[in-house]
C-alpha cells in the first residue's frame, strides 16, 4: 500500500509536515509550556505530534478535545487543565488531600 490512513510514527513517514514540525520544534526550544496542534480533519495532527513525542526528551501529555468538544462547541482552561490532571494522576483542585 502506498498510503496509509493511521497516523505516523516517524519523521521519514510524515508527508507536507514540515512547516509544522518545524515550529513546534521552535516551541519547545524556547521554552513553551503549552503548545496546541490544530485543524480540520485528517490533515495529520496526531502524526505530527507522534513524531515529534518520539524525538524529543520532554514528557508529551496529548489531549483529544473531540471529548470535550461533543458536548459543546468550545474548549476551555478549565477543560485543558481537567484532562492533564486526569493524565498525571492529579487530584481535582476541589479534592482535599486530608481525608
Amino acid at each position: 500500500m502506498l498510503f496509509s490512513p493511521y497516523p505516523k510514527k516517524k519523521r521519514g513517514e510524515l508527508f507536507g509536515r514540515e512547516r509544522g514540525a518545524r515550529g513546534t520544534e521552535k516551541s519547545v526550544e524556547i521554552g513553551e509550556k503549552l503548545i496546541t496542534i490544530m485543524g480540520i480533519r485528517r490533515i495529520g495532527k496526531t502524526s505530527l505530534i507522534n513524531v515529534f513525542a518520539n524525538e524529543i526528551s520532554k514528557r508529551v501529555i496529548l489531549i483529544d478535545v473531540r471529548k470535550i468538544c461533543s458536548k459543546r462547541r468550545y474548549v476551555t482552561e478549565e477543560d485543558i487543565i481537567a484532562e492533564i490532571r486526569k493524565e498525571r494522576k492529579w487530584p481535582r483542585k476541589d479534592q482535599s488531600s486530608e481525608q
